[in-house]
């Protein structure tokens, strides 16, 4: 799940940061169809909305895979990206449990890729 947070006036989501100005009376906030009114008067308000976004260890059949290592996927179903590129990113695990094939394949340090060995699964990387 991601959060956004809304702290003093400033909506934070991800990296993303943008102002909302408060009315005399109430700051008001509306997303996803919802409307949250916090009070003027109130102090040092954190409001925190969970919101679920697209699941990062499952792959979507087309495009680039985004995997966010944070999510500490397990990978049991066989997956095949095609012509299309796996970048995982974040600190956390990608634990391959199946076969995955695709064209190319990259990762951040933070990330532990995890594969028991011997046991027949398997990352593929395929050439150009």
């Amino acid at each position: 799940m991601k959060y956004i947070s809304l702290l003093m006036g400033v909506l934070m989501i991800g990296l993303v940061s943008a102002y909302i100005a408060p009315t005399p009376d109430n700051v008001i906030l509306t997303f996803d169809e919802t409307t949250y009114f916090v009070p003027a008067d109130v102090d040092n308000v954190i409001l925190t909305l969970q919101i679920g976004l697209e699941d990062t260890c499952t792959y979507s059949g087309s495009g680039i895979w985004e995997v966010d290592c944070n999510d500490n996927c397990t990978i049991t179903d066989d997956t095949d990206t095609g012509a299309d590129n796996i970048i995982v990113s974040g600190s956390g695990y990608f634990n391959i449990q199946s076969n995955i094939t695709t064209s190319f394949f990259a990762y951040t340090p933070g990330c532990q890729i995890l594969n028991i060995p011997n046991d027949g699964k398997e990352l593929r990387i395929k050439g150009g």
